[in-house]
This record gives structure tokens, sequence and C-alpha cells, in this order.
């Protein structure tokens, strides 16, 4: 057998091996996630809401005189690094996997009962995941994510506590496993719902964070470093919402001073 020949085949068993390998990665990855939402949907069965997740945390907080309570889903969960609060009592309650209408049982407690002067609203991406894969009543479902929030909103104004509204942040272009599961009506549903919610930053107290306008170009892609896998932002994608909430809450208080 000459040399060549022996190169040849040595190389394609050489990509046979990588190519089993990388089958069996993805398998042993597939099977980890599989495992983990299987959990999670068994134990959403017993604990269908996470109304009293922080009720021993709300009631260890500090007397402030200014707090801003953070308040949604995953995005609220993993917000790391934190912006800058100063003398500002930043509190945050996320609960990852989440939908609005779990977050209904409890807004009272993790928000309206600490009496924050702001609330950061970041929240409905869930929902809208749930109704992408619904074969019907879709529709019904993102009305309820988007009514949900407004809810929201009036509550906590009617309060007296001003809203940071931050649109739904919508998919990126990781995470391979869950994209592919995912139709393309979710991006579509992420559209219409922050279309219907940016009208309410007409309210005095209420302001609006475009978030595709800090995360994606205007192209519509998204920038560098900020998206961590489908749904979660890294260290960097943060940071760019850390600033403009921080800039929110500087410009307010320039203004009452």
């Amino acid at each position: 057998m000459s040399e060549g020949v022996r190169y040849k085949r040595g190389v394609r068993s050489a990509i046979g091996l990588l190519l089993v390998a990388l089958f069996a990665a993805a398998a042993l990855l597939g099977g980890n996630r599989a495992a983990h939402y299987y959990r999670a949907f068994k134990v959403a069965k017993a604990h269908p809401v996470y109304d009293r997740v922080f009720a021993e945390a709300n009631r260890d907080l500090d007397a402030a005189a200014e707090r801003v309570v953070f308040f949604g889903d995953s995005r609220i969960a993993r917000w790391d690094p934190r912006p800058r609060g100063g003398s500002v009592q930043l509190v945050f309650r996320g609960v990852g996997g989440e939908t609005t209408e779990q977050m209904r049982f409890r807004f009272a407690q993790d928000v309206l009962a600490l009496e924050p002067d702001w609330v950061v609203l970041q929240a409905g991406i869930n929902d809208l995941v749930a109704a992408s894969l619904q074969k019907a009543g879709g529709a019904a479902t993102v009305e309820r994510c988007a009514e949900n929030l407004r809810g929201f909103v009036r509550t906590a104004t009617a309060q007296g506590t001003r809203v940071i509204l931050i649109s739904i942040i919508p998919r990126s272009h990781r995470d391979i496993l869950r994209r592919w599961m995912w139709p393309n009506t979710l991006d579509r549903y992420v559209q219409q719902v922050n279309a219907s919610l940016k009208p309410l930053s007409e309210h005095a107290d209420v302001r609006w964070i475009d978030a595709r306008a800090l995360l994606q170009d205007g192209e519509g892609r998204w920038l560098p470093n900020v998206d961590a896998d489908a749904l979660h932002l890294t260290r960097e994608g943060y940071g760019r919402l850390n600033r403009a909430v921080e800039q929110e809450l500087e410009s307010e208080r320039d203004a009452v001073q």
C-alpha cells in the first residue's frame, strides 16, 4: 500500500472519529437539555406560580430613601453586572422561565408592597415562546401577554411608581437546538407585542427602552459579544442595558433638582 493511500485512509478515519465525537457530544447536550426541561415541566405542574419565592427576602429589605425594583423572568434573574445604584437600593425579582401570567400572582408582593420609586420591567418572552408553539390559540396568548404587561404598568403608575419598560428582547442567533424548535412566528409575536407596548411611554411616569436598538445594528444584526445564547445576554449586553437604565434614572433626578 502506497504512502498516499495510507495517508488518505488515515485522514478519513480521523474525520470519521471526529464526526462520531461531535454527534455524541450533540446527543449528550440534547439529552441533558431534555432532562432539564422535563424536570422544570414537572416542578411547574406542582408549583405553577412563584408567589412566595422572595417572601423572606422582601421582609429582610432595609429601609431605603430610593428603591428600584427589577421585575421579570430569567433576563432579570441573570442580570449581571448590575447597574450603578449609588445610594439607590436595587432589588431584583426575576424568576427564570416565568410567564407574565404567572407573574400576576407575585406582582403585588414583589413590586407594589415594596413601594419602589421605580420598577424596571423585562418580561414576556416565555409567553411568546409558548404562543409560537401552539397549534391553536397562540394569538390569544400573545394578547394576554400584552395585556398583562399593560396591567403591570397601569397598576404601578397608579400607586405612584414610575416605570422603565424595556422592550421584549428578541431571540438571538445562538443556541441552535432551541432555535430549530421555535417557529418564525416567535419573532413576529415579539415585534407585535413591543409595538403595542411602546405607546405606554406617552404616560408621564413611563420610560421606554428599545432593547433591539441597544443590542443590534441598523441592519438587525446582533452586535458582537452581547448574546450568551438564544434568550440571554452576556455582561456586555447587560452593560448596554445598564447604561440606558442609568441614563433614565439620572435624567429624572436632574429634572427634580
